[in-house]
């Protein structure tokens, strides 16, 4: 591990009273040392609806809400932190698209709370082609 620490991006959270999800830690393959050039990541393109881990919340974000912080996490995330990602099935019968939401956890958490958060935080979760999730959700996996 590198006594300079590495390059973590990271978003905050945009619910206005959440002082806890300040910062969330995104996952992200290859950190590179302080010392080295930022990465040029994510791509312009990048739009993800992320869960808070404390509040619940779920907001999209952008490229220009990422801000890259120092920290000794090699990693890429704080110890017992998660980001999980979870594919539900959209509304639309006939549409192939999942609807993708990365949830942020914690090693310590119970699937049902974990669910609690993406029942409450997915309000603005679409598929790529623009339509809602299939209710009751219908939770096709989730990969860490």
């Amino acid at each position: 591990m590198s006594q300079d620490g590495y390059w973590q991006p990271v978003v905050r959270c945009k619910t206005p009273d959440c002082a806890d999800g300040n910062p969330i830690h995104l996952p992200h393959p290859d950190l590179p040392e302080t010392t080295e050039p930022q990465p040029n990541w994510p791509a312009e393109n990048w739009h993800p609806l992320l869960v808070c881990k404390y509040c619940g919340r779920g907001y999209h974000y952008y490229a220009e809400d990422v801000e890259w912080i120092s920290t000794h996490y090699y990693t890429g995330l704080p110890d017992n932190d998660l980001m999980l990602l979870a594919e539900l099935r959209c509304a639309q019968p006939n549409c192939e698209h999942l609807v993708k939401v990365y949830l942020g956890s914690d090693v310590r958490k119970k699937i049902r709370e974990i669910n609690g958060k993406l029942k409450t935080g997915i309000d603005d979760a679409t598929c790529d082609a623009g339509h809602a999730p299939a209710y009751p959700l219908d939770v096709l996996q989730i990969n860490p």
